[in-house]
């Protein structure tokens, strides 16, 4: 019989068995929207509580989400989209289709497995995954026990693997991992994943030390009821197969029905709903079953997993809300073992993010992990979402790709055993003893080497080791829970025995929070849009008030200006609006939790420099700016000089033509830190990368890291937030002048003001400051052959021209926009985070500024082409806060726009031709 034959017959024999499932999904839809703003997006989230079934939702903008759509619901749904203005795309005009083929490719994969085996090249059914369990504990009876923690709703054993090796041989238990997979019965990956662990801890030797000693308890499939009906009536069954007495339609969300939170967000009371929580917690016998097992040997689980799809994520609670519990670090650190162990493991390309429930997916209450952590004690408490492969449907993961997948994953699950090992076990099997241990920094793409004689490139990482004398039973720990900020919780572990490590780290977070001084706790960030001329005005009025902080503003309307609020303004400010009939929400609830955030986040990639050492993984201190300053200026004195203002140069030119000269400055306004690591970036980029030696060949580059390093250091130790400089000026009120406010051309004529206490205080007279007068200074006594101006700021995503004080254009604004948009263009196309710049005149495309550096440097300074540069933001959803894992893109991207600049410096003003421009086609020839 040929192929085709026998194709056709699997064809004709899946439709037939179609018509028997008495479900089908034909006609039904999936649409995929993308929210533009946030009301949008809240719009959309609040469908999960109706009858549609969200397959994927985008927790930013710019993020799609994927909705599932009955045929009778459509022209509704499609309706509500379109009177929001909500643009969409239909990406499976027909789900019946993809799962007709899901379902041909698995008969095709499918074969008879004999009693007892296991597969990971298909799909197994649930009798057949109960038998393998069973057959275990028959052939390794000394270490396996098969039990029924409970039944399902429909009578099924709800079937729990126990490995073990025996007693402790001490009076405490040995510590235990908890594993289920299959809550929601269509994400068929997961009950694989825990069947694969099952397997390999049972059946290969070479494994046995994992349960030496640590016992295993292992759900396969905590749903059977429900993950036998997507087996054989509707693929996309999500919930239990109960019927809640009175209501109209069957099942509920189990990982909505655990008693912690219950119902305080993301989960709802419609029965028909795929996010229905139950009557009342723990209402279902599946949810009841796992909680009572957990209650029974809460005093030895350690460890939490719960295996999802899809999404490559491994998420920590909480999950109800997004806040971070007491130990984020710890489970920031473990997890982030776990997920570099599946990444070096993918044969499939596996990118997981490590993250907060709430934060990195969608607030859901009621869900196991929350529950595990707050009510069973178990402080390792993980949700991981798997991948889905290059399956076009996500949850229909191809069988092909089952191995794949779990062979990755039992690799995260090794991970997470060895930090259980290194925690819980150390301190009932291990002795004591002096370890000699060699601590080395993790590697840093971007780290630069101590050696004049090396050159140091993108890719190059030259940290020496160094060997300590260290007294412990296990190095790991303090390896894995190095977080502080600076060395000060290092060297304290490391002096104590690995009894104390947890409580000192715990002692360390208190006494920096302690020291912080500044706290913006209940802090609102509002994200207001004027629409007309008159709220634009008001808007503008808000500008000169002390207690106002704006993070971004515009001018033109119907672009948004996002202002943080102190708790005491916000009644008033809100009422405001409204009278106003502003457009406005809330994007920041609570700033100093995000504050933390962030901190905690930084202190997870924080690493040990050198002296002398650079890094763009995460965000350096002053002193570790200026000695890697001091360290080129040493192994570099041909062309590097480092002085109050540093300077890179060939030599003098050749020529009685002075070279054409590039300046710099980053940081003036000292929150916006990702500001300084362009400059140094650009520093590394023109000294130590060979490659670029050409680009100080016929032009000289001038480069001042961090004009405001007082206000930059304040940030650092005590308030995040801080804009100005650090001077009292002589009768004033409140700290600080804003010294892009300080400079003395058309100083206080518009954006500025004389309240000490404002954001945007200009200082009692023009240069009052040390830090504005040192580059005035410096620009006038060197700036004969300057030719450009960069002044490096964030956020926002714009390269700005003069004039700052007022929506006037300057003569030579065609050269200005031109040259801009050569800059913008090149970074946008080298940008991985999808930055897209604007070019035009700052009071135009910004606000009206007056003082500022580039209306200064080009006005009085006599440089023609000046700018200030809005840096991208990344993914940062909270605006002066870029993730430290997006600074190496943010400064790689603009270093192209910079090498942009400089091409058409060295161009027109190295080899002395003319520029003209077209009045007709602005181009430069």
């Amino acid at each position: 019989m040929s192929a085709f034959a026998i194709t056709n017959i699997f064809l004709v024999f899946s439709l037939i068995l179609n018509g028997c499932n008495g479900f089908s999904h034909r006609g039904y839809k999936l649409y995929e929207i993308t929210p533009e703003s946030l009301e949008d997006a809240e719009y959309l989230h609040a469908f999960s509580n109706e009858k549609f079934d969200f397959w994927r939702e985008g927790q930013r903008l710019g993020e799609p989400t994927d909705i599932m759509v009955a045929p009778e619901d459509q022209q509704e749904f499609e309706q509500k989209l379109a009177n929001r203005g909500m643009k969409y795309q239909v990406v499976v005009e027909d789900v019946e289709s993809i799962l007709q083929q899901e379902k041909f490719e698995r008969s095709m994969a499918r074969s008879a497995l004999g009693p007892g085996s296991v597969t990971f090249t298909n799909y197994m059914l649930l009798e057949e995954q109960m038998a393998y369990l069973r057959r275990l504990a028959q052939d390794y009876p000394n270490n396996v026990t098969v039990e029924s923690i409970g039944q399902s709703h429909e009578g099924r054993d709800i079937l729990i693997l126990k490995l073990s090796s025996g007693s402790s041989g001490t009076s405490s238990p040995k510590p235990a991992i908890f594993i289920d997979a299959g809550i929601h019965c269509r994400e068929w990956i997961a009950p694989p994943v825990a069947l694969y662990a099952i397997q390999q801890l049972v059946e290969n030797t070479a494994n046995a030390a994992l349960y030496a000693n640590v016992d295993w308890y292992i759900v396969p499939n905590l749903n059977p009821d429900g993950y036998q009906y997507t087996t054989t009536v509707n693929r996309l069954w999500r919930k239990n197969r109960r019927l809640t007495d009175g209501a109209e339609c069957y099942g509920t969300d189990l990982n909505r029905n655990f008693g912690y939170q219950w119902m305080v967000g993301g989960a709802s009371s419609n029965p028909c709903s795929e996010t229905f929580a139950g009557p009342s917690e723990f209402s279902e016998p599946e949810a009841r079953a796992m909680r009572d097992f957990i209650l029974d040997h809460k005093d030895n689980i350690k460890l939490y997993v719960s295996f999802h799809s899809f999404g490559e994520l491994l998420l920590y609670p909480w999950s109800y809300a997004p806040l971070l519990p007491d130990n984020t670090e710890e489970l920031y650190a473990v997890g982030l073992r776990s997920v570099q162990a599946i990444e070096a493991a993918s044969v499939i390309g596996s990118e997981y993010t490590v993250n907060n429930s709430a934060i990195g997916l969608y607030v859901a209450a009621g869900v196991t992990t929350d529950w595990v952590k707050a009510e069973a004690g178990v402080d390792l408490s993980y949700i991981f979402e798997l991948p889905n492969g290059d399956a076009p449907w996500w949850f229909m993961l191809p069988a092909r790709q089952i191995r794949p997948v779990v062979e990755e994953t039992w690799a995260g699950i090794r991970a997470l055993y060895e930090y259980v090992e290194e925690k819980f076990v150390a301190g009932i099997t291990t002795t004591t003893s002096t370890t000699t241990t060699t601590v080395s920094s993790v590697d840093e793409p971007e780290s630069s080497t101590s050696s004049a004689s090396t050159s140091s490139t993108e890719g190059t990482s030259s940290t020496s080791p160094t060997t300590t004398s260290t007294t412990t039973t296990t190095t790991g720990i303090l390896r894995e829970l190095d977080l502080s900020e600076d060395s000060f919780v290092s060297d304290v572990l490391r002096s104590f025995p690995v009894i104390m490590p947890l409580l000192l780290l715990l002692i360390a977070l208190f006494a920096l929070k302690a020291c912080e001084g500044t706290s913006f706790e209940g802090y609102k960030v509002y994200h207001v849009t004027p629409n007309t001329l008159e709220q634009a005005k008001i808007l503008n009025a808000y500008h000169y008030e002390e207690k106002f902080d704006f993070w971004e503003e515009s001018h033109l309307l119907g672009d948004p200006s996002d202002i943080m609020v102190a708790p005491e303004d916000q009644p008033a400010f809100e009422r405001n609006l409204t009278r106003n009939l502003f457009d406005y929400s809330i994007v920041i609830d609570n700033v100093e939790r995000l504050i933390q955030q962030e901190k905690i986040e930084r202190s997870m990639t924080r690493t040990m420099l050198a002296p002398g050492q650079v890094t763009f993984s995460s965000f350096m201190r002053h002193s570790e700016h200026m000695a890697y300053l001091r360290r080129l200026a040493a192994d570099y004195p041909n062309i590097a000089t480092v002085e109050k203002i540093g300077e890179i140069s060939s030599g003098p030119s050749e020529t009685s033509t002075p070279k054409p000269g590039i300046l710099i400055d980053a940081g003036i306004h000292c929150r916006e830190w990702i500001a300084p690591p362009v400059a140094l970036y650009i520093i590394q980029q023109l000294v130590q990368n060979s490659a670029n030696a050409h680009m100080y060949a016929n032009v000289d580059w001038y480069i001042v890291p961090n004009l405001n390093p007082d206000g930059y250091e304040f940030t650092q130790s005590n308030n995040r937030l801080w804009r100005k400089n650090r001077r009292l000026t002589e009768g004033a009120q409140c700290i600080g002048t804003d010294l892009n406010r300080n400079f003395g051309y058309y100083w206080m004529h518009a954006g500025a003001s004389q309240d000490s206490c404002s954001e945007i205080y200009a200082g009692p007279e023009a240069f009052s400051e040390p830090e504005s007068q040192a580059i005035r200074d410096w620009v006038l006594a060197n700036g004969e052959n300057l030719q450009l101006y960069l002044s490096f700021h964030s956020y926002g995503e714009m390269m700005l021209y003069p004039w700052g004080y007022a929506p006037e254009l300057p003569e030579n604004h065609e050269d200005l926009h031109y040259v801009g948009q050569l800059a913008a263009t090149a970074i946008d196309q080298a940008s991985t985070i999808n930055s897209q710049y604007r070019v035009n005149s700052s009071a135009i495309l910004l606000y009206e500024a007056a003082g500022g550096s580039d209306d200064w440097v080009k006005a009085e300074g006599k440089v023609d082409l000046s700018y200030c540069v809005e840096l991208p933001d990344g993914d940062a959803p909270f605006f002066f806060m870029i993730p430290a894992r997006q600074i190496l893109p943010a400064v790689r991207e603009t270093f192209e726009g910079v090498k942009a600049f400089h091409a058409y410096i060295e161009e027109n003003f190295w080899t002395n031709q003319d520029v003209e421009v077209d009045d007709a086609n602005p181009e430069i020839h």
